[in-house]
């Protein structure tokens, strides 16, 4: 998944505006110190996305010449019981950073966002950046409004949609993923609305929730003139849990039809590949 450029511009240029208040002085005096960000991802490290965000956030800060310390946690949604998770990962982050003055904290994806959104009362006094594409608490790019800065990055399922089908050209549509959370129903209703927009009068099959030895099994016997849009699986229907890039190459590597997705962090775990 990626930013469009106009957007990522936009939201630079805001963060720079954020960093800019947070380091002025003096008239005419000089910064006392980098700004500190605390970079908030919803699930766990090593997963491409959070190493892809991390990568175009720092590289950014580097080409605008903003000096900034940055600090990265993890919430771990998906492998770990969310709600005792969230109680503890409060206290957790206001006990490690009593000492450390936050200037800005990015929530990066949903659950973040909506932890962060509960918590008003973490890092007083820091700037927040709410990102992400899921609907939710402080979605859109609003510009900064009360120390906080929305975006939204762009999921374009539609464009997704329309490039598989013209490379395949399927007579049969199979999606596979979890909705085993708010973000994974959420991708598949915005994918089935792609879908009806686009091309209404291909048939859709849909591999959802499925214990991962019965998804694989099912890979292997789909008809003839099938494509596979591949939705991210987190947590499979027996409770086991993923990372979406080792699904993907499960996926990819049992099934009779070519495999597309969405996210380009996942390049070289499918067979297929949508390019726009």
């Amino acid at each position: 998944m990626r930013c469009r450029p106009a957007l990522l511009r936009s939201w630079l240029a805001a963060l720079a505006l954020l960093l800019a208040a947070v380091q002025s002085g003096p008239a005419g005096a000089q910064p006392a110190r980098a700004a500190n960000i605390l970079m908030l991802n919803s699930w766990h490290s090593g997963l491409p996305w959070h190493d892809e965000f991390e990568r175009g956030i720092k590289a950014g800060l580097k080409k605008a010449d903003i000096q900034a310390q940055i600090y990265v946690e993890s919430l771990d949604v998906g492998r770990l019981p969310q709600a005792e998770v969230t109680r503890l990962f409060e206290r957790y982050l206001a006990e490690k950073y009593a000492a450390t003055r936050i200037d800005i904290v990015l929530a990066e994806s949903l659950p973040a966002r909506l932890f962060l959104y509960a918590h008003p009362e973490l890092f007083p006094g820091a700037s927040r950046i709410y990102a992400g594409t899921s609907a939710g608490p402080a979605t859109g790019v609003t510009g900064i409004k009360d120390g906080a800065l929305s975006i939204s990055l762009e999921a374009d399922f539609a464009g997704a949609v329309s490039e598989m089908v013209r490379v395949a050209q399927p007579r049969r549509i199979v999606v596979v993923g979890d909705t085993s959370d708010g973000p994974g129903r959420g991708r598949l209703e915005a994918f089935r609305a792609a879908l009806s927009a686009r091309h209404p009068a291909l048939p859709l099959s849909e591999l959802i929730n499925l214990p991962m030895d019965t998804l694989l099994d099912r890979m292997t016997q789909l008809p003839e003139g099938s494509a596979v849009f591949y939705l991210l699986i987190f947590r499979d229907g027996a409770g086991r849990s993923f990372v979406p890039y080792e699904s993907a190459r499960l996926v990819a590597a049992r099934s009779a039809a070519p495999v597309f997705s969405h996210w380009s962090t996942l390049m070289g775990s499918t067979t297929w590949w949508p390019m726009r």
